[in-house]
């Protein structure tokens, strides 16, 4: 799949709306999630998501208590991706900069709610 996906660059194409995936998982979990109307429900409280990662991360954090922890601040958060985004900014010194002005900034977020605000236009990944 990585071959295929990476150096070969296979995609597969919803037949639907065209987006395009690089693993054949992905573009079913898009069709039951955005096509299909499938839903997965917690089995706690009922609340509905689509797809079952989610469902899986609403449990962990929600009902199990997981916490994702800095080793290096002991800050915690509890989805892991927001403790790397804290890492990048607030340990490795990742910064991104506005190509308007050149101002520097600890999150993508900050950016782009500086890029709207300042300059008056859209973030572009």
């Amino acid at each position: 799949m990585h071959v295929d996906a990476i150096h070969n660059g296979v995609q597969h194409a919803c037949d639907i709306c065209g987006n395009k995936f690089t693993e054949k998982g992905s573009l079913k979990m898009h069709m039951d999630a955005i096509h299909n109307g499938v839903k997965h429900a917690c089995d706690i409280c009922g609340k509905k998501f689509s797809d079952k990662r989610n469902a899986k991360r609403h449990i962990d954090t929600m009902h199990n208590g997981v916490q994702h922890v800095c080793e290096t601040c002991g800050k915690t958060f509890t989805q892991k991706f927001n403790l790397k985004k804290h890492i990048d900014a607030m340990h490795n010194g990742v910064t991104h900069k506005c190509d308007k002005c050149g101002q520097l900034f600890t999150g993508e977020s900050r950016l782009k709610t500086h890029l709207e605000s300042v300059h008056h236009s859209r973030f572009k990944t």
